[in-house]
């Protein structure tokens, strides 16, 4: 008897959350899996619902950030999420002959003599990105190259 109360207060509690989910549920793109919510990026289905899909464990509304893993960003050469973090006004980055990172407001150009990056005729706004101990910079020969905007998607 006690199983057969225990399957009901289930079968009880299930009804419940369908309830809840119908009277707080608003139409829209959503991802639907069962699982753990671990698994998500193994997605079962990707839809438009009008009201809850009840066949799947889990559903959860389509936002920017959820999608976001799906797609590829481009590769940049720089860490820019850290990057701006630290330094939300820089614009541009790059490595000078040394291996010293610099990110700057306004786009540098190229310093032959001192082998690096300057704005103008001083050095004008910058911040060393990369630690300021010379002895973890290192030789780059490709930093004629380095200079990167900072990409749209940051």
């Amino acid at each position: 008897m006690s199983k057969d109360l225990s399957k009901l207060k289930e079968q009880y509690e299930a009804l419940g959350r369908e309830i809840k989910a119908l009277e707080t549920f608003e139409p829209g793109w959503y991802l639907c899996w069962n699982g753990d919510i671990e698994y998500r990026s193994m997605y079962k289905r990707i839809g438009y619902l009008t009201h809850p899909d009840t066949s799947f464990s889990h559903i959860q509304r389509l936002t920017p950030e959820l999608l976001a893993p799906l797609f590829d960003k481009p590769k940049t050469r720089y860490n820019w999420p850290e990057i701006i973090k630290k330094y939300p006004s820089a614009q541009w980055a790059s490595t000078d002959e040394d291996g010293r990172i610099d990110a700057w407001k306004e786009c540098p150009k190229i310093e032959e003599v001192s082998g690096g990056w300057v704005i103008g005729k001083q050095s004008g706004y910058y911040v060393t990105i990369s630690p300021r101990n010379s002895t973890d910079w290192h030789q780059v020969s490709d930093w004629r190259d380095s200079l990167e905007k900072r990409p749209d998607w940051i």
